[in-house]
């Protein structure tokens, strides 16, 4: 019996079961639901269904961007945090947000090498080399990987907290709670002005 863990919106599961292969994120969270209780909202998400539309000014479309350098290259940390900023820019961008759902930048750092059960839960493709069971997986630290993820809300709590931030106008400079809308430019729930 093999026995495989992962985590869902921060809490781990294991499953015990021959060759149990959960490949469908919905699945994945009735069976969160069944087991933990947990509220889950099962909607119709449509991941070409936006916030906004695509601009008619957008240079290309895309699910995977890749980079080679012909050489081993460094970044300082003024450079990794301007590319972190830019692609959670693009990812946050009202027409790159499914509209009954998130789009967000799940993390970054050495590309894993999962095995192939493990693979096969986060409906990544497996590596060549890659082991059948679920053994810790290996890092490749010559690629940087940044990962995205885009999934339907899994409840109305979610749709209300991402609805409220897609309407604000930023962050309070002073506390960085969200800031809504004034005609002055934008107000935190603590009464601090922004604009």
């Amino acid at each position: 019996m093999e026995r495989a863990e992962f985590l869902v919106s921060g809490v781990a599961l294991r499953l015990d079961a021959c060759r149990t292969q959960v490949r469908h994120p919905v699945l994945v969270l009735v069976l969160c639901q069944h087991l933990l209780g947990l509220e889950v909202l099962v909607n119709d998400y449509d991941p070409d269904e936006r916030v906004e539309p695509i601009p008619e000014s957008h240079t290309c479309s895309m699910t995977t961007f890749e980079v080679q350098f012909g050489l081993r290259v460094s970044l300082t940390d003024d450079q990794h945090t301007r590319l972190l900023n830019l692609m959670e820019e693009i990812v946050k961008a009202p027409y790159n947000q499914p509209k009954n759902g998130v789009h967000w930048l799940a993390g970054g750092g050495s590309r894993p090498n999962f095995s192939a059960i493990d693979a096969a839960l986060l409906n990544v493709p497996a590596g060549p080399d890659a082991v059948p069971n679920g053994e810790e997986p290996t890092f490749d630290d010559d690629v940087y990987q940044l990962s995205c993820m885009a999934r339907g809300f899994v409840s109305d709590r979610e749709r209300a907290r991402v609805e409220r931030e897609r309407a604000s106008v930023g962050t309070c400079g002073v506390c960085g709670l969200l800031l809504f809308p004034t005609p002055s430019g934008g107000i935190c729930k603590n009464g601090h002005g922004g604009g």
